[in-house]
């Protein structure tokens, strides 16, 4: 399989060393340490970059007419862009400016196993954009303006009505059980943004802790692990990857084991899926407290979360965003398509099987893959009016 090829651009000598060390093994880095020796190399440097990351240190003025001119020449999924900032620079005025023709805008405080997700969910998009259609872009501007501008008045609107509702439940919180009556907990929201989400607490402080010990009480868990037959061992041998398949030709990692030939890809993911679920929900959660059933049965735990659809970290109507650990399982081609979607507070999932125990990691994600290709304005419309009927669980879940 061809190694991508990533342009960095870093004047940080200690950075560069570090980003080459975590990530040299994943991609061919191409790198310079700035971008005059960048425009002094050869014209075909940019022709063959698959992705570019661009650390930003002081300015960037210079940056942004880089992109002018690399946009002239190509698209955002032709060449992707991602821009790194140090933490001092997140409020600078200049950033308003970038959005248009860069992909990201990453902190350098996030790890680089988050970082190589988003630089996967990047090139992916970019080998199957000529495989998929793409919406038009005025098109999509056309549906991104009323979603958020409706998102903007609905969860203002709602923060201003509830507001007395949201102090007595932080007060009887904070009466039964120590701690902040808030939590906030790292998500993975659209094209792997992570970001603070914002909930009640509905647990007693310990419940992080506590989470690898109640495995076994997991809503999603994988099944147990059985003998396969000669038969289901000659379905791995003969399925090809789903590269294989858009190539239209013979298995590219073929793999010999006991078995016979088989399709390394294909192994991995039968294997993968076999060990571990993907979705984390606890049935019976002993870590709720008595409040936070209420809470949760009722979905006021959620109503927090308002404040970063203000923010933009989300949408009303969306994928569910993801705790890191299971962000980090979804990152396959049958998979990542969910974080192309807008991150919500409620979606398509959540009103068509929500509570229901018999629903698969499988369906889940079917789900995610579907709203993520149809969504609307008047889809979230549809799915706003279905969440009403939903937010009582008939389950303890």
């Amino acid at each position: 399989m061809k190694t991508s090829t990533l342009l960095y651009i870093n004047p940080n000598k200690q950075e560069t060393f570090a980003f080459q060390a975590n990530l040299g093994q994943d991609y061919k880095i191409v790198h310079f340490k700035d971008l005059d020796s960048l425009h002094r190399s050869s014209s075909r440097v940019i022709r063959e970059a698959d992705i570019c990351v661009c650390a930003v240190h002081e300015s960037i003025i210079e940056f942004t007419g880089f992109l002018s001119k690399v946009r002239r020449e190509y698209s955002k999924q032709q060449l992707p862009v991602l821009f790194i900032y140090p933490e001092y620079l997140s409020d600078s005025p200049l950033f308003q400016h970038v959005p248009t023709g860069v992909n990201d805008i990453l902190s350098d405080e996030l790890n680089y196993k988050m970082l190589k997700l988003r630089i996967d969910s990047l090139l992916k998009k970019k080998s199957y954009s000529d495989l998929n259609a793409q919406p038009k872009a005025s098109t999509k501007k056309h549906v991104n303006f009323f979603k958020r501008a409706f998102d903007v008045v609905a969860a203002g609107s709602a923060l201003l009505l509830l507001s007395p509702i949201l102090l007595l439940v932080a007060i009887i919180i904070r009466l039964e059980s120590k701690g902040n009556p808030l939590y906030t907990s790292k998500r993975v929201g659209t094209n792997y943004k992570v970001f603070p989400l914002l909930k009640f607490r509905s647990m007693y402080q310990d419940a992080d802790q506590r989470l690898e010990e109640l495995k076994h009480l997991n809503q999603y868990k994988a099944p147990a692990k059985k003998e396969k037959t000669k038969q289901e061992k000659a379905k791995v041998e003969m399925k090809n990857c789903a590269d294989c398949v858009l190539k239209k030709c013979a298995c590219q990692q073929p793999l010999w084991t006991d078995e016979g030939v088989v399709c390394e890809k294909v192994k991995s993911e039968v294997e993968e899926k076999e060990d571990e679920a993907v979705f984390m929900k606890l049935a019976k959660d002993p870590r709720i407290t008595k409040v936070g059933a209420f809470i949760r049965k009722t979905s006021i735990d959620e109503i927090p979360q308002l404040f970063n659809v203000l923010r933009g970290d989300m949408s009303l109507v969306g994928n569910r965003p993801l705790p890191l650990y299971e962000a980090e399982k979804l990152t396959k081609d049958q998979t990542i398509q969910r974080f192309d979607a807008p991150a919500g507070i409620t979606g398509l999932w959540q009103v068509t099987k929500r509570g229901k125990a018999d629903m698969s990691t499988e369906e889940r994600i079917a789900l995610d893959n579907e709203y993520a290709q149809k969504h609307s304005f008047m889809m979230d419309m549809k799915i706003i009016l279905k969440t009403f009927p939903a937010l009582l669980q008939s389950e303890k879940v």
